[in-house]
This record gives structure tokens, C-alpha cells and sequence, in this order.
């Protein structure tokens, strides 16, 4: 009985667990912007949001594109490589606001978000 009632738990526990892992999902409509650096070539990063806020690869050596886990990934200097988006409006953002990243950290480097002003 006691095992039968263990054994009973376990199977709903599992299927609960499997039942609540979803994937995140991002509404192209409400995020300021979407870079997901999936281009492959190019020296620009295209918004996948509703608001078109392309950035322009700045920096001495411009990111590079290299092999990445999947497709191609961009390679920034670490000092002087950045993404460069225009002032827009609806950038301005006065209030908090989440920033999602996938980052690969070379063992010997860091990694540093810094913001200034209008800047991230």
C-alpha cells in the first residue's frame, strides 16, 4: 500500500514537472528591441521587433562573424567592438527593464555590461 501510494507520487510529480517547463518567448509587439545576432554576415544586427531599431557593428576591428555552438556567433574584442542602435524614442525606456543574453566568456576575460546615460 505504502509503496503503491510512492510509487503513485513519483509518476505525478513527474508529469507535473514536464507539465510546467515551458520555453521563454519574447512578443516581437512589446520589447523595445530583439537582436538576436543571427545573420551570419554582415555588419548589421536587424531588430526583430515590430520597431525596425537596426545596430551598426562599431569598433576598431568590428565584431567578427565565427563559427558559433549553432551557425555563426559574433566575436567582439572585449574593448573596443560594439553595437551601435540610433537614438530613437521609443529607446528611451525611464522605467526597468530585463536585458537577456547569451554569452560565451573566454576563460581568461570577463564579462561587463556597463550602463551611461543613454547607453548600455
Amino acid at each position: 500500500m505504502v509503496r503503491d501510494s510512492i510509487v503513485y507520487v513519483s509518476v505525478l510529480l513527474t508529469t507535473l514537472i514536464f507539465m510546467i517547463q515551458s520555453n521563454a518567448k519574447i512578443d516581437p509587439k512589446s520589447a523595445a528591441g530583439v537582436w538576436l545576432f543571427d545573420e551570419e554576415s554582415g555588419k548589421v544586427a536587424k531588430d526583430s521587433s515590430d520597431n525596425g531599431y537596426d545596430g551598426k557593428f562599431m569598433g576598431k576591428g568590428n565584431p567578427k562573424w565565427v563559427d558559433g555552438k549553432f551557425g555563426k556567433a559574433l566575436d567582439f574584442n572585449g574593448s573596443t567592438d560594439y553595437v551601435e542602435v540610433d537614438s530613437e524614442p521609443g529607446l528611451n525606456i525611464t522605467g526597468d527593464i530585463t536585458v537577456v543574453a547569451w554569452i560565451f566568456k573566454r576563460p581568461a576575460g570577463r564579462v561587463q555590461f556597463s550602463a551611461n546615460g543613454d547607453r548600455l
